[in-house]
């Protein structure tokens, strides 16, 4: 009888956003690494288990609205969920962020789902979905999932769009650590500043002091969200080191621009965690602060399996 309801609750709501059966949304929000590893959950979900993807653009729901887009970065076009006048009230309802974050704090309380086909980061295995032919909604980062993925394996690279050329400013065709200060609405915000948290000066020079003395003197391109802040705490402080950005770069031409790096230092940001990722260098090496979020120790789950790497 449970199982009987389950269906038809399930087949509702395929009815009621008027998508096939097989369907899953994915939510897009936050910045560029978050949308990276949205993108590659449809990607897995899409390839291996056969799924109608789409996806559903909240950002501008959220009060720290990220201006960075996937689409605008690299060659990716998503397959975007449409409202329709049948399916309006439903998307408006069930997919807004003030009900996502609901069942997401349930399920985190209670350890209950109040819709069981509705996906969030906590204990998901992408196996149960395969079976499963009902319509889907994932509402989460996807991180923690990226060494499970069988798509990955074969993937073809994601390709920056053609108008992000190497600028004749950026000098560094020799190798280079690119490090990473994530700080933006980790400092604006307290509620973003005490789940993520900060990290401290000093991890920044002790990892660029552990590289240089594995692999030499290499010089440092410092990047960074608060370039001001960059120069008064880190530039004077690390020999042989350049604020490459200013005020009037994107985040999307840093991203680019750490990609041509082969020594990375993350901050416990996704944004410089891809940055890594995407980099084509052989033989990169890899700094991972200790705290990924504030009293969370950064686990194997979140560091690539392939990555040489050390965690300070």
């Amino acid at each position: 009888m449970r199982k009987f309801i389950l269906n038809n609750f399930n087949k509702f709501f395929s009815i009621a956003f008027n998508l096939p059966d097989n369907s899953s949304i994915i939510i897009l929000n936050g910045g560029i690494g978050n949308q990276l590893f949205q993108y590659l959950l449809g990607e897995e979900l899409r390839n291996i288990y056969k799924k109608n993807v789409l996806f559903y653009d909240i950002r501008k729901s959220y009060r720290n609205n990220h201006n960075s887009y996937i689409e605008n970065l690299f060659n990716i076009k998503l397959n975007k969920f449409g409202q329709t006048k049948r399916n309006n009230l439903f998307s408006f309802i069930f997919l807004s962020a003030p009900f996502l974050k609901f069942n997401k704090f349930f399920l985190n309380v209670f350890n209950f789902k109040l819709i069981s086909n509705f996906y969030f980061d906590q204990n998901i295995n992408l196996k149960i979905s395969k079976d499963r032919k009902f319509f889907e909604v994932y509402f989460g980062t996807w991180h923690s999932l990226i060494n499970k993925y069988k798509f990955l394996e074969k993937r073809k690279s994601i390709n920056f769009n053609r108008n992000f050329r190497l600028s004749n400013k950026f000098k560094f065709k020799e190798e280079f650590i690119a490090l990473h200060v994530r700080r933006g609405d980790y400092i604006s915000s307290k509620k973003t500043s005490r789940y993520h948290g900060n990290l401290k000066k000093s991890y920044f020079i002790k990892s660029v002091n552990y590289i240089r003395n594995k692999y030499g003197n290499i010089p440092v391109v410092l990047f960074s969200d608060d370039y001001k802040w960059l120069n008064i705490n880190l530039k004077e402080f690390i020999p042989n080191s350049i604020v490459f950005s200013s005020d009037s770069i994107s985040a999307e031409e840093d991203l680019f621009y750490m990609t041509k790096a082969r020594f990375f230092i993350l901050s416990n940001s996704t944004f410089s965690w891809w940055a890594a990722f995407l980099s084509t260098k052989k033989n990169k090496f890899i700094i991972v602060p200790k705290y990924w979020f504030n009293k969370v120790k950064t686990s194997q789950k979140y560091i690539y399996k392939n990555w040489d790497y050390k965690i300070i």
